[in-house]
């Protein structure tokens, strides 16, 4: 059996490159998801190179992240390069601050 090593980046890595390349107008681990499973019904593909063996974690190549990229801007020219972390700005009762974040219904503040 002949093997090569190749470079490979995991789900999280290319969520990260592709909202540093592309913003933040998608939520990208989502649409990877949905790349994954074949549901998404427009726009590039980007499908995993293959699988971590025993955890079955997707691996995607940085050649097929840079190519989808490149066919992405082509597909939505409006989506650009983020120059900085966006927050959000949210408003907390902490009197009513549960230990569970599920329980924490916070909502989003006003512009001042």
């Amino acid at each position: 059996m002949t093997t090569v090593s190749v470079r490979t980046l995991t789900v999280n890595e290319v969520t990260f490159a592709l909202r540093t390349a592309l913003g933040s107008s998608m939520n990208w681990d989502d649409r990877i998801a949905d790349m994954r499973r074949h549901r998404v019904y427009s726009g590039p593909i980007l499908l995993p190179f293959g699988v971590i063996e025993g955890s079955n974690r997707p691996v995607y190549t940085p050649h097929d992240v840079a190519e989808f990229i490149k066919a992405y801007r082509k597909y939505d020219e409006t989506a650009q390069a983020n120059k900085a972390i966006q927050y959000l700005m949210l408003d907390v009762d902490i009197a009513k601050r549960n230990p569970h974040w599920r329980h924490n219904k916070l909502t989003v503040s006003k512009p001042h």
